[in-house]
């Protein structure tokens, strides 16, 4: 397996470089130093300008080369590992050498800070007040460490040249890295570890080489787990006066919060699967599929207001004596009925008309086609005359069929109910024509209805009141002889007499005839 550089699998850490990295930017002078051999691994630009040598030009010196009587002046043992949090530091005046030999007097502190194997030597020129006092040095990483500590995202600082250069400890907790298998500092065995409890390692891989080809660029993504867990990942360059001189990583764990993303999503669904079912039942038809009263009334509405340089007609179907077709076959033979009746409608109109059911056995269809409507009503009458096989019975359905449309028939100022209320007009002109037959609108058919609502009022009226009186007429044999007497009736509307052929029918159909017949 070739060497591949992946923050935090395996390669092997540098903690000089991530201190380093971290204390770069620092006014004063920073020394790290290898307790074992008292050689300094790094120093900042502070120091290396304090001392006289040039870019890490201290780099592998002795301490003694700046010092040279540090020892001394410490006056006791070297700084061991802290036992308290902060470390405290070693505070003592000792003198300095600068390169070519010339020689000043500083404060030294040293101390070794938490979870770093080496010391930090700061050094503050006593003739220089401007230098920051190296206790304050110590606070600030103190405070870094601590920071990077107690953050619940795990962060790992990569160089440059991929090595890694710090992480904190809830990064190996993050990726479940045992602590042994860290000391190893073996990648591929680390690599392995990380990328076999990915969903998919070659876009991990794939996202971590091209971040390293472009250096400034940063990213945000998520990590899929085999186990189900779900990381957030976080890359951004680290920059130094506008050098990139690393990269910063962090991880978080989402999986609870995408597990409730998930969780929302699905509930989403079911809600919007329910809206449809809810709006099917409140704007279908469940026994002919066709669209309800409700979707008529909104289908209507939008249609009539919709401008549009077509004329909007309005068809109103009623099977002609359905009733009989329930009391004889049953209601089963009758749904059957108005299934078919359905199917054929939709087979005569076009897909941009609207079809509904609004009543038990009454039908409606809105023609916004171009079609001539008359057309259409005929070819609708006729595919119905065809015969319906209902329990081995041949049926032949007989409709009425009304039509009223928007330009021709209603005023320009009217409204989609008058629209529909013509066509219902209409409807019952061809049910009083002879059935099975369309009628359309006519302004008469208006007046003649308001003419039998007014008489049919006036009439209940006088049966109310006792206007209507009995006149008897005596019925005669051919000598003359008187054999009965008929009572007819006689009313007198309006200052005019009313003929009985006129007002008789109506209280047939108004139910007022039985009343009628008690007059004597």
């Amino acid at each position: 397996m070739s060497s591949v550089i992946v923050p935090g699998l395996g390669v092997r850490q540098d903690p000089v470089e991530f201190q380093r990295l971290m204390l770069e930017g620092m006014a004063f002078a920073v020394l790290l130093v290898d307790p074992a051999l008292h050689r300094i691994t790094a120093s900042n630009a502070a120091a290396d300008a304090v001392f006289g040598y040039a870019d890490d030009g201290l780099t592998d010196a002795s301490l003694g080369t700046c010092l040279p009587s540090w020892e001394e002046d410490l006056g006791s043992s070297a700084p061991e590992l802290p036992t308290v949090d902060p470390p405290r530091p070693r505070v003592f005046t000792t003198r300095a050498q600068r390169f070519g030999g010339s020689n000043f007097v500083v404060e030294a502190s040293i101390t070794r800070p938490r979870h770093s194997p080496f010391w930090v030597v700061s050094v503050r020129s006593l003739s220089d007040d401007t230098v920051q006092p190296p206790s304050q040095m110590q606070e600030l990483v103190s405070l870094l460490n601590a920071t990077l500590e107690s953050t619940a995202d795990g962060i790992l600082v990569v160089g440059t040249d991929g090595r890694i250069t710090g992480t904190n400890s809830r990064f190996a907790e993050l990726w479940r890295i045992p602590t042994t298998v860290l000391a190893t500092h073996d990648d591929a065995a680390i690599m392995a570890l990380v990328l076999q409890q990915l969903s998919d390692p070659d876009a991990f891989l794939a996202k971590v080489r091209e971040l390293y080809a472009e250096p400034r660029a940063e990213s945000l993504d998520v990590l899929h787990f085999n186990d189900g867990r779900v990381f957030e990942r976080f890359s951004r360059p680290q920059l130094l006066a506008d050098t990139v001189v690393g990269r910063v990583w962090s991880f978080r764990d989402i999986t609870i919060r995408r597990h409730a993303e998930l969780e929302a999503a699905r509930a989403l669904r079911k809600l919007r699967k329910r809206a449809k079912e809810l709006h099917k039942l409140a704007y279908m038809d469940p026994l002919t599929g066709l669209g309800n009263r409700a979707l008529f009334n909104d289908a209507l509405e939008a249609a009539h207001t919709a401008p549009a340089e077509e004329d909007l007609t309005v068809f109103l179907l009623d099977l002609d004596d359905f009733k009989e077709v329930n009391d004889i076959y049953g209601h089963q033979a009758g749904d059957a009925m108005l299934i078919e009746v359905a199917q054929r409608l939709g087979s005569c109109v076009r897909k941009r008309d609207t079809i509904a059911r609004i009543g038990g056995d009454e039908f409606v269809v809105i023609l916004r086609s171009a079609e001539d409507a008359d057309e259409v009503a005929q070819r609708i009458v006729d595919a119905l005359r065809a015969p319906v096989e209902v329990c081995g019975v041949a049926l032949r359905p007989s409709i009425s069929l009304g039509i009223a449309s928007r330009y021709a028939d209603c005023c320009p100022n009217s409204g989609a109910s008058d629209l529909f209320r013509r066509a219902d007009i209409a409807m019952y002109e061809a049910k009083s024509a002879g059935k099975n037959r369309f009628v359309r609108f006519r302004p008469h058919m208006m007046e003649d209805l308001l003419q039998r609502s007014r008489l049919q009022e006036s009439l209940r009226q006088a049966v109310d009141a006792g206007d209507i009186h009995p006149v008897y007429q005596s019925v005669q044999d051919r000598s003359g002889r008187i054999l009965q007497y008929e009572a007819l009736a006689r009313w007198t509307w309006e200052g005019q007499p009313c003929p009985p052929d006129v007002f008789i029918p109506e209280a047939e159909s108004s139910g007022l005839i039985i009343e009628l017949g008690r007059v004597s």
